[in-house]
C-alpha cells in the first residue's frame, strides 16, 4: 500500500519514541529559557548603563585645520632690538 513505510529500517514504533523524547526535551528548554530571558535583559540594561559611567567624560576633540593656529615668525633682517610702544 505504501512502498516507503514497507523499507526494512523503517519502524513506526521508533518514529514514535524518537518524537516523544524530542518533545519531552522541547518541554523542559521552553520554560528554561522563558526564566532566563528577563534575566539575560537586565544584564544587558546593566552593562548599558555601566559604560556611561566607565566611558571619558573628556574625549579629545580631533581639530580641523581651519582651527589650528598658525604661527608665522617673524624674522628682522637686523640684529638691534625691536622696542614697541
Amino acid at each position: 500500500m505504501y512502498p516507503g513505510l514497507s523499507h526494512p529500517h523503517f519502524n513506526i514504533s521508533k518514529l514514535i519514541g524518537h518524537v516523544s523524547k524530542t518533545l519531552n526535551f522541547a518541554n523542559q528548554v521552553l520554560p528554561l529559557v522563558s526564566k532566563v530571558q528577563p534575566a539575560i535583559e537586565s544584564a544587558k540594561n546593566i552593562l548599558g548603563s555601566t559604560q556611561k559611567y566607565l566611558a571619558p567624560k573628556n574625549k579629545p576633540v580631533p581639530l580641523r585645520k581651519s582651527d589650528k593656529k598658525e604661527e608665522t615668525a617673524s624674522v628682522s633682517s637686523s640684529n638691534r632690538p625691536i622696542f614697541f610702544v
